[in-house]
């Protein structure tokens, strides 16, 4: 592995390297320069404005309405003109877009603020309030187009949907928004530039939920379909502006280079997403239940695009193999809320069958993989009918057992059919072989309780493996195998039942001490012969009982999770991940490195979710032995992030597992602050400890810091927007705000610096 290249410490020379070849421009929005050199000017700004004009609301108690607009507009302007004259003198160019992005975004908020904030409100008519804040839109816009600044013309767009987000309420109509995505579309083909269209989806969509929130939420009497009509209409009309932009040949012309056809094919993708969860939940939820019908209305708008998509963007295009699956998706969303199971399955098999001949006409594989995935939930079905009643449970099992015959007659058709499948689709042929097991399995579960079906799994899979070896039949050793993996993942899922704990251990821990030691039986005594196993092409006996360690691993881990408080959890895993990955540094095991990659997302999962989301009263009362503990594994972390940059034998570093263990302590700290200080305290926390990684990181050189210094920064950011704008008082929130912006345009002041030698 190749170590990270990062920027190198201030004052230390650079070695020589082969010049890297230029990024593409797709790839220069999202690079780690561009954000550290140019978006963090941008953000700042925002946030230093924001901070201004509270400023000069809080201070200037004594001056009119229409002094205090005059003055935050001529702010705003001068800075404006300000980052204009810096951009024309190299010494000061790096600072010009952060001017000029801080000016443009006073004067967009005190457009907004003139009609909506009652200490600088001259104006009254709504109607004229946006007049002149889609003029001051429109002059950001029209700067960034003539100036050709990418990072200004998404932010541009950006800022300009997110304010009008709050001013619904001087609009006559949705018709606006699908103007400005029209607009947005139009601009992307005449500059060549398709990123503009992602930030313009996201904006439309998130104008469009006050809409969405009123449609289902009117009364019950006027659910009718009339009404359901114009706010789907909208939804729709902008779904098909960039649905069909492909089909317009000045789009293919403008847009069809390599990067731009990625960047187009990503904002069709994320356009079919957001559509699809927008508009099939506001159906499900305004009428009430899903319909077949309606589901195939709203999956045509899916596939005839996709369809057409194959031959103007070629096969090979993610927004083409999403939007078959989208489709598929919401049929089988439908059809699984079908009441009868019988007519359920067939119409099941109906849909399956017809993406699977669907796929091989216009020779889609993904579209053939998601017909016959569909078969998998064919369990689902009857589990979830047996919760009826016994005489349903048979019902369900003789839909089952018709829907098992009908799935050799598949088996036959690929064979038939395709003569040089995907590698993905050869082993379905073979699915249904193992249809016999897998009732015998769901009998058991129907007749016992949870942890005696558990241990029953566990005696079938061993008994197995002998009987294999016994018999000498291999695939009696295949079903042992998926009942070892079975009993695993059914281990995290079943309610074990209350009862006193024995020998000092729970319910739990005595069902999964039965699980740890068959998985232990199986690692360490291997009853298993290598030449009965090799008969079997699908996954050899070193295969299986790799999955078999990483089971054992993961129903220890999640063991440790059920039985510890969240004080403890955090710091034994913390240790337990460096622990892991020494063991595979050492030993050159992959599976203990990939095992504490895995962990410490975990951790950093666990953190949130018990240092952030849980209330404090459900964690035990901090002591100091326990803060130490914590800390310790924090410090620990780091330390697991220098020995990771340490070269190896063969003289390579491990940067994916520094940034692990970077990123890690960051989010403990993060959560352990987010728990014990309050608001005011956490901003200023978050900001120390996120200007603190970025600050290591640059003198030190190591991308591993900056990265989660830089995400740390931009929750702030977020944190700054969303929460503390309404939830500070006003001193507060102006030093909250003044203070982060200060902060984000030092830290791309220091990435100007650091990248000066270059």
């Amino acid at each position: 592995m190749r170590k990270s290249k990062g920027l190198a410490p201030a004052g230390r020379p650079l070695a020589a390297a082969p010049r890297a070849e230029a990024p593409t421009p797709s790839a220069a929005v999202f690079s780690e320069m561009f954000i550290g050199k140019n978006m963090l000017q941008y953000v700042g700004a925002l946030i230093l404005g924001l901070g201004v004009v509270f400023f000069l609301v809080w201070r200037a108690q004594h001056t009119t309405p229409q002094e205090r607009a005059l003055m935050a507009a001529a702010a705003g302007a001068a800075l404006v003109g300000l980052g204009i004259f810096a951009a024309g003198r190299p010494r000061y160019a790096p600072v010009s877009g952060a001017l000029v992005g801080g000016g443009w975004s006073i004067l967009y908020i005190t457009a907004y603020a003139v009609h909506h904030f009652a200490p600088v409100r001259v104006i009254e008519s709504s109607q004229t309030a946006l007049v002149l804040l889609l003029g001051a839109a429109g002059g950001m816009i029209a700067h960034a187009l003539l100036t050709g600044s990418r990072a200004l013309r998404l932010y541009a767009f950006s800022l300009t949907y997110f304010l009008l987000l709050f001013c619904h309420a001087d609009l006559a109509g949705f018709d606006l928004f699908l103007v400005l995505l029209l607009a947005s579309a139009a601009i992307a083909v005449e500059s060549g530039e398709a990123d503009v269209l992602i930030p313009a989806l996201i904006g439309f969509n998130l104008n469009y939920l006050p809409i969405y929130f009123r449609t289902i939420g009117l009364p019950p009497d006027q659910h009718t379909a009339a009404n359901f009509a114009q706010p789907f209409m909208w939804l729709a009309g902008g779904y098909l502006i960039v649905a069909l932009m492909p089909f317009v040949p000045r789009t293919r012309e403008r847009l069809g280079s390599e990067s731009q056809k990625s960047l187009l094919d990503a904002a069709l993708c994320l356009n079919a997403v957001l559509f699809a969860l927008v508009a099939g939940s506001m159906g499900r939820v305004y009428f009430g239940h899903s319909s077949v019908p309606r589901a195939a209305a709203l999956a045509s708008l899916f596939l005839v695009p996709a369809i057409g998509h194959l031959w103007v963007l070629g096969r090979k295009a993610f927004s083409v193999s999403l939007g078959g699956v989208i489709p598929l998706c919401l049929l089988a969303a439908a059809v699984f809320e079908m009441p009868d199971p019988m007519w359920k399955l067939f119409a099941w098999v109906g849909v399956c069958s017809s993406w699977v001949f669907l796929g091989l006409f216009l020779d889609q594989p993904v579209w053939r993989a998601a017909g016959m995935c569909m078969s998998i939930l064919t369990f689902m079905f009857y589990i979830e009918v047996s919760r009826r009643g016994e005489e349903a449970r048979r019902a369900a099992a003789m839909a089952l057992f018709v829907f098992s015959g009908l799935s050799y007659f598949f088996s036959r058709f690929h064979r038939l059919w395709l003569a040089d499948p995907e590698e993905f689709e050869k082993p379905a042929t073979e699915y249904w072989l193992y249809i016999g097991t897998a009732s015998l399995v769901l009998g058991l579960w129907g007749a016992l309780d949870p942890a005696p079906f558990l241990c029953c799994l566990v005696a079938l899979a061993l008994i197995g493996e002998h009987a294999a070896l016994y018999f000498g039949r291999t695939h009696l050793w295949v079903q042992a195998a998926l009942l070892e993996l079975a009993f695993g993942f059914y281990s995290f899922f079943i309610d074990y039942g209350p009862g006193g704990a024995t020998l000092g251990l729970t319910p739990r821990l005595l069902t999964t001490a039965v699980v740890l030691g068959a998985y232990a039986y199986l690692l360490f005594a291997d009853p298993m012969e290598e030449e009965l196993s090799s008969r079997f092409d699908a996954f050899s006996r070193a295969d299986q009982r790799r999955a078999v360690s990483w089971l054992f691993f993961a129903v220890a881990a999640f063991a440790v999770h059920r039985e510890f408080d969240g004080r403890l959890r955090l710091p034994v895993w913390a240790f337990s991940s460096i622990g892991l990955y020494w063991l595979g540094r050492t030993f050159k095991n992959a599976d203990f490195r990939a095992q504490s990659a895995l962990l410490a997302m975990g951790t950093g999962l666990e953190a949130y979710a018990s240092y952030y989301a849980t209330p404090t009263a459900l964690l035990p009362a901090l002591s100091l032995p326990r803060a130490g503990l914590y800390w310790a594994s924090v410090a620990a972390l780091l330390a697991g992030t220098a020995a990771a940059k340490k070269a190896d034998s063969d003289g390579t570093g491990d940067a994916q597992a520094a940034l692990m263990f970077a990123t890690l302590a960051l989010v403990m700290g993060a959560s352990f602050f987010a728990k014990e200080l309050n608001r005011v305290q956490l901003t200023m926390a978050w900001t120390g400890l996120g200007i603190a990684f970025l600050a290591g990181g640059l003198a030190l050189g190591w991308r591993e810091l900056r990265l989660p210094g830089l995400g740390l920064l931009g929750l702030c950011v977020a944190k700054a927007l969303l929460s503390d704008t309404a939830n500070l008082p006003l001193p507060n929130r102006v030093a909250s705000f003044v203070a982060l912006g200060a902060v984000l345009i030092f830290a791309s002041t220091l990435y100007n610096r650091a990248d000066a030698p270059e």
